[in-house]
């Protein structure tokens, strides 16, 4: 009976062993699946430097970067993106836990998996304000060197300028509204 015993606990630890070990390299090869299912030709650097400046189109379960899909991801802050948004990878870097964080234009970061070394973007960013002409902020995005920022969409607003003399004698009850 104790020969049994220690083939039970020998088979239990060993399966034990088996699903560790395939949960590890199944974590430290994610980036290569993702990219992998991308049919992308290189090395995880290269496929990560291909992503700077794309569009990101995220909604419901679907992660979209440029042409490629990533299956797997979590996001630092929870978000939809559509096209329209103009939300872009302006760089990327693993952290502490060799987790690849995508950076996005709007400082939201998408986790894809883990790596399998030390990556940072060489690019540098600058962060741009858009300000309205009484200081509001009215966006703030993160863009690449040597690439635009996408102007907010501002709603008309109806402008009076008090410095303005009108050439015609005006009737208090009148609304005046002056387009610029």
């Amino acid at each position: 009976m104790k020969f049994n015993k220690k083939i039970v606990w020998i088979s239990v630890i060993a399966v034990a062993l088996a699903l560790g070990g395939i949960y590890i390299a199944s974590r430290q090869n994610a980036i290569t699946h993702v990219i992998r299912d991308n049919n992308f030709e290189g090395s995880e650097k290269e496929w990560c430097d291909s992503l700077l400046d794309k569009l990101v189109v995220i909604d419901k379960k679907n992660c979209q970067i440029g042409e490629q899909k990533i299956s797997q991801y979590s996001l630092t802050k929870k978000k939809h993106y559509a096209e329209k948004d103009c939300v872009r990878v302006v760089g990327y870097a693993t952290d502490d836990n060799r987790e690849l964080m995508l950076h996005l234009s709007d400082g939201n970061c998408i986790a894809v998996g883990k790596s399998d070394k030390k990556q940072k973007s060489s690019q540098r960013t600058h962060k741009v304000t858009f300000m309205d002409y009484d200081n509001n902020v009215l966006k703030t995005e993160i863009v690449l060197q040597n690439k635009n920022a996408t102007p907010p969409m501002v709603k008309e607003r109806d402008v009076i300028d008090k410095n303005l003399s009108p050439l015609l004698p005006l009737i208090a009850n009148e609304k005046i509204t002056i387009k610029h």
